[in-house]
């Protein structure tokens, strides 16, 4: 159960009566303002700093691993360099390809219209062979 202030008080003083007051201000000096539990002793403090030891080297060891992921993120990133570079090398092939297509539809057109110009003319032919068929009949 922790001491109050007015026991240290209480005992301070009767200290002084018993010791002298030089005397009963040193020892209360050595006092805890708390309980004893609370006090940490140098194999607390070691075993905590152990521990801490322990900390820092699995710090080290996960800064480490860390630095291995941030590695294999940097190949990564350079095999999104070359994918990108792939594409850019495909997008261009298709947009060759979109200009011989166009090109080659421009021919169809013309191939197309002179088709039907040829169709029109043969038509014209066909009918006035035939109407001088009928007529000489």
């Amino acid at each position: 159960m922790p001491v109050s202030e007015a026991q240290r008080f209480a005992m301070h003083t009767q200290l002084r009566q018993v010791m002298g007051e030089e005397v009963a201000d040193t020892m209360m000096e050595y006092m805890p303002p708390f309980g004893w539990a609370d006090v940490a002793r140098k194999s607390d403090i070691d075993r905590l700093d152990q521990r801490l030891d322990h900390v820092d080297q699995r710090l080290d060891q996960i800064d480490k691993r860390f630095e291995q992921i941030d590695k294999r993120f940097e190949q990564v990133d350079k095999r999104f360099e070359q994918v990108d570079k792939r594409f850019d090398q495909i997008d261009n092939r298709f947009g060759q390809i979109d200009m011989r297509f166009g090109q080659v539809d421009k021919r169809f057109s013309g191939l197309v219209g002179g088709m039907w110009a040829l169709g029109s003319i043969m038509a014209t032919g066909f009918f006035g062979l035939f109407a001088l068929i009928v007529t000489k009949l």
